[in-house]
């Protein structure tokens, strides 16, 4: 069995582990199509990301098991064990990526509540990173990070990270705009923390 726990990987990397050349390349024929017909469909994060869920898994040979998309359950799941998984995309080249929980992003639900926290009185910075890590990195044993936002739709260029949430934390940007507090990892100082994944399963994998 493939261990992918703090590996950074491309998806072209995962396929060849797994032997799924084949089904990528068939998902690289859909995506060549759509971006073709309907580009946004693939630059476009929001909508691509169930898209990509499939392909993580059935790249990987279904280690990891698409969820239930915000109904509850996780995007993926990860091995036997069913871990639950979250999926984030960043911008390919960027040393950034928004992994809070999508209630903080813009103007959505949870972002009213969490101003309003923060307005009555001066918080420390022990207390915001225990207050959104309570709120947004309390749910998920694992992170799978993708650099499909903005995606060019190249499957086997496209860059992975795979991450136990405890490492995950340990990134977190104190805050990188105004009000957004702890909703963005250093990918930077993330990726100095993980193997790469091929180099981590050499010795399982010539067994």
């Amino acid at each position: 069995m493939i261990d992918y726990i703090n590996t950074s990987f491309t998806m072209r990397e995962m396929a060849e582990l797994n032997q799924t050349i084949d089904i990528l390349d068939e998902w690289q024929n859909t995506v060549d199509f759509l971006n073709r017909r309907a580009k946004t469909m693939i630059s476009n994060g929001r909508i691509s990301h169930a898209m990509v869920s499939e392909i993580i898994s059935q790249v990987s040979d279904y280690d990891f098991v698409v969820g239930g998309q915000g109904w509850k359950e996780p995007d993926l799941l990860y091995q036997e064990s069913k871990h639950r998984t979250e999926q984030k995309a960043f911008i390919k080249g960027e040393n950034k990526a928004w992994v809070a929980k999508s209630t903080f992003f813009a103007s959505n639900p949870g972002t009213k509540p969490l101003k309003e926290w923060l307005q009555k009185r001066v918080r420390t910075e022990k207390e915001k990173k225990e207050y959104m890590v309570e709120k947004s990195y309390s749910d998920d044993d694992y992170y799978f990070l993708t650099s499909t936002a903005e995606w060019d739709g190249d499957i086997g260029s496209t860059q992975c990270i795979f991450v136990e949430t405890e490492l995950l934390k340990k990134y977190l940007i104190e805050e990188h705009s105004k009000g957004k507090i702890y909703c963005y990892v250093d990918l930077e100082s993330l990726l100095k923390e993980t193997e790469n994944l091929v180099e981590k399963n050499k010795i399982n994998l010539a067994a």
